[in-house]
């Protein structure tokens, strides 16, 4: 921390989760935004760098890397391209808390770098667990990274745990059960399935799956 406040570490800035985080980033002062990355939606970019004067930034796309460095030549920061570079600043060691918030599989070998660096990682991006959950439970074993979900389906569940699991580095099937919870049940407001009964969920496939009605899947 410097100056008492918590040096952020924005991972999808552009995105519904990154403006969701700031927001709350202008609300308050305990928080530092020291580092953002996007994928190519450099407009919204070098607005967010010119509110929040992060020190580092990262685009995916090395097009949009190089409009967005050409637009805050007149700013103390540095822009950078690639996944590599994404990777480097989510272990940074000016960095307390890392906010994991790209979407899809993308998100995965940031968050891992972030846990490896033994970061306070506050995920949004749920797709990492689902494609590499093993591996991040290795990673969180092997370090001192604390990783808290903040997404609204696995963040409701996280609170209907008891304090003591929420304490822990990571909670496994054998510390539930030993706190007497058998099972977690996520109930849905919509989706293909609706009003389907078990008999029609048993044939669902991937393409009826993906055919959702308000999302693009």
């Amino acid at each position: 921390m410097t100056n008492g406040k918590q040096r952020l570490a924005l991972l999808g800035a552009s995105g519904s989760i990154g403006q969701a985080t700031l927001n709350v980033v202008r609300c308050s002062d305990r928080y530092e935004v020291r580092a953002m990355s996007g994928y190519k939606n450099s407009t919204t970019m070098i607005a967010l760098i010119r509110e929040f004067r992060p020190a580092h930034v990262v685009m995916v796309d090395e097009q949009a890397a190089a409009v967005v460095a050409a637009k805050v030549t007149d700013l103390d920061v540095q822009v950078e391209a690639g996944p590599t570079a994404l990777i480097a600043l989510a272990c940074a060691e000016d960095i307390d808390t890392v906010i994991a918030g790209i979407v899809g599989c993308a998100g995965l070998a940031s968050t891992l770098a972030a846990i490896h660096a033994d970061k306070r990682i506050l995920l949004a991006n749920k797709e990492s667990l689902v494609v590499g959950g093993h591996l991040v439970r290795q990673a969180i074993a092997q370090s001192q990274a604390r990783v808290l979900p903040i997404d609204s389906e696995h963040n409701a569940l996280f609170q209907c745990m008891p304090a003591r699991l929420q304490q822990q580095a990571s909670i496994d099937q054998a510390a539930c059960e030993a706190m007497h919870i058998e099972r977690l049940v996520l109930t849905a407001s919509g989706g293909p399935f609706l009003h389907w009964n078990d008999q029609q969920l048993a044939t669902v496939t991937i393409e009826q799956a993906c055919k959702h009605p308000n999302w693009s899947m």
